[in-house]
Parts: C-alpha cells; sequence; structure tokens
C-alpha cells in the first residue's frame, strides 16, 4: 500500500473569501441556518438591485436554526466572462 498525500497541492493559490449578507428568518428574523443544500444552479446573467453584473443564480434550500422554518434562498454571483 502506498502512502497517501494528503493536504493542499504545492502551488495551489489562496481561494478568495467572500462574505455574503445573511438572509432572515421570515418568521423569527434569526440570521441562523442548518441544512443547506443546494436545489440548483443555472447560468443566467443581468444586474443585482446594486447594478453589480452576475451570470450564475445558485438557489438553496435553508433551515432555521432558531424556530425551523424552511425557506429558499437566491444568490447572484459572478464568475468573470467564462460563461
Amino acid at each position: 500500500m502506498c502512502p497517501r498525500n494528503s493536504g493542499r497541492p504545492k502551488g495551489s493559490k489562496n481561494a478568495e473569501v467572500v462574505r455574503v449578507a445573511n438572509t432572515r428568518c421570515g418568521k423569527c428574523q434569526s440570521t441562523k441556518k442548518k441544512a443547506i443544500r443546494i436545489v440548483r444552479e443555472r447560468p443566467y446573467s443581468g444586474t443585482d438591485d446594486k447594478g453589480r453584473p452576475y451570470n450564475r443564480m445558485v438557489w438553496r434550500r435553508v433551515q432555521c436554526a432558531n424556530c425551523g422554518q424552511h425557506r429558499v434562498e437566491i444568490e447572484k454571483h459572478y464568475d468573470g466572462d467564462s460563461l
């Protein structure tokens, strides 16, 4: 059995960390959530409310960690001019 290499490959770049605004539960106004899973992801282009371009949309199903209410979050991403 050969030893398994673990960790990141040499020369790999650091990932950029981007903060996204937390959505609030409609029932209790909490921002804590659990059971996050991506429902669908589609290439879709346009501009958001602040005038920033996006070319991909992600729909996620989440559950409030405080009261258990389920909701769907929609997040808009810009992946450069690759799409």
